[in-house]
């Protein structure tokens, strides 16, 4: 009972973060996207700051900034252009693939039936 209702909690949830996301426009244009990711970084940006100042005095790494929108802008459009260019190398790559799965099983079949023969002609024989 208590799994299904921490089932229906985080479902609920879920479909609230959606529902509302929704409602201010993070799923529309990318623009407005781009509006509300300089929203929320203007708006949690002075919470962030003092910690991340008292991070800096009483750890002895050094805490990198957030990245900008351009960085995650830039950063997206070159990964997404590495993913096209792997997909379409892979399906330009899908003939030789499928040659090479076909010789290699072709092979395979034959040297089972040799061997097969073999077994039998030696059995013959003896």
């Amino acid at each position: 009972m208590t799994g299904l209702l921490k089932f229906g909690i985080k479902g609920s949830i879920l479909g609230g973060t959606i529902y509302y996301s929704k409602q201010i426009g993070v799923w529309d244009d990318s623009s407005r996207t781009f509006t509300l990711t300089q929203e929320i970084m203007a708006y949690v940006s002075p919470y962030l700051k003092p910690v991340i100042s008292n991070v800096q005095k009483e750890l002895p790494v050094q805490v990198t900034n957030l990245p900008t929108s351009d960085d995650i802008c830039r950063t997206s459009v070159l990964y997404w252009n590495k993913g096209v260019i792997s997909s379409v190398a892979f399906v330009r790559n899908v003939p030789n693939l499928v040659n090479s799965y076909i010789n290699r099983s072709v092979t395979y079949i034959v040297n089972e039936i040799r061997k097969e023969k073999r077994i039998l002609t030696e059995n013959e024989n003896s």
